[in-house]
């Protein structure tokens, strides 16, 4: 039995040994934390999780296609290799985060924090990429921007 808390207070017993590959597609997790756990291959597809707190989370090769992460930390996680396509990342805060290989094709990153963040081999043809705040974060040849995006000019560094 695992035992997730809210930052409410609440909790949320899952009848699981473990995280990993867990399946969350389509739940409503807001303000739930799951700071430094290993999630690899979870599926949080189609989920509510505003306010979701991954701090330090080990997400590799996790699904948050389409997921709501409004306001989501993801300070110092490591998200290599996921697919957050399609989601709502408005105001999420990604703030060294490990991004490489991970592909955010159209996700909504209005108002995201990627600063120091590694995003090699990512694809980051993102909306609204010009609001979002880059400073220092890595990039490699290997990563896709939207056509009328200029790195440099956002304080990104290439590799």
């Amino acid at each position: 039995m695992i035992v997730l808390i809210y930052q409410t207070g609440e909790t949320l017993k899952l009848d699981l040994d473990t995280l990993i590959g867990a399946n969350f597609e389509g739940e409503n997790l807001h303000r739930i934390i799951f700071d430094g756990k290993v999630l690899h291959d979870c599926n949080f597809s189609n989920s509510l999780l505003r306010n979701a707190a991954f701090i330090g989370a080990d997400l590799s090769r996790a699904k948050f296609r389409f997921a709501k992460l409004i306001n989501a930390y993801f300070r110092s996680a490591t998200l290599k290799d996921c697919d957050l396509q399609g989601a709502v990342l408005v105001g999420a805060d990604l703030t060294s985060a490990d991004l490489t290989g991970a592909n955010l094709s159209n996700a909504d990153v209005r108002f995201c924090s990627f600063k120091g963040a590694i995003i090699k081999r990512a694809n980051m043809d993102v909306v609204n990429a010009k609001s979002a705040d880059w400073d220092g974060a890595v990039y490699d040849a290997g990563t896709i921007w939207p056509v009328d995006f200029d790195p440099g000019a956002f304080g990104l560094v290439s590799e």
